[in-house]
């Protein structure tokens, strides 16, 4: 009988012992199992923060050739309303030179005694000779906004800049593009960085 209870006795222990070892055990799988399923979040936002920042950059991009695109039509109309204002003038011009030679036709055919000097309508000469070769041209359009000068030597690098400079500040920075820097025949000289933010002073972040 004391054999009896002593077997139960050591078979219940046994159990105990397995109990306690298999809870630690537990844990320790759940908790590792933890841990991965965290790294794996952690990889995954970190990808996700990748794609949101290379979409950013790509929108930046085209947002900021279509500023120029726009800028540039803005430029071209004003270019043809230009045009076409000094055609319109040269066209009176000349029918107010045609009114005067009738009439002095007239006076002439009336009183033959009178002489009369026809005066030749004037020639239109260009005073703007294009002095700024090799040299940024003061009389273009962008001048106001690179005022001469040069911060990079091609596009390429200037556009590979432009990420770096309008993360800096997101909130002040409102955009930046790059501008073509060109002397009186149009030869590009070089790029110029153009930062535009709120505060105004936004050459500090150059």
């Amino acid at each position: 009988m004391k054999y009896i209870i002593f077997k139960i006795i050591k078979v219940l222990s046994c159990i105990f012992v397995l109990l306690l070892l298999t809870i630690p055990i537990s844990t320790l799988f759940e908790n590792a199992s933890e841990n991965l399923r965290q790294s794996n979040n952690v990889q995954e936002n970190e990808l996700n923060n990748n794609d949101i920042i290379e979409s950013d950059q790509k929108e930046l991009q085209i947002e900021q050739k279509e500023e120029k695109q726009e800028i540039v039509e803005k430029q071209k109309e004003k270019e043809k309303s230009t045009s076409s204002n000094k055609s319109i003038t040269n066209n009176t011009n000349q029918e107010t030179n045609v009114i005067i030679k009738e009439e002095t036709t007239s006076t002439t055919s009336a009183n033959n005694n009178v002489e009369v000097h026809e005066e030749a309508p004037k020639q239109e000469t260009n005073n703007n000779v294009n002095q700024y070769i090799g040299v940024p041209n003061p009389n273009d359009f962008y001048y106001s906004f690179h005022h001469g000068k040069i911060e990079y030597s091609n596009m390429d690098s200037c556009l590979a800049d432009v990420p770096r400079i309008s993360f800096k500040d997101t909130v002040d920075i409102i955009n930046s593009w790059c501008i073509d820097v060109v002397d009186g025949q149009g030869t590009i000289l070089g790029q110029y960085l153009y930062i535009n933010c709120s505060s105004g002073n936004c050459d500090k972040y150059k």
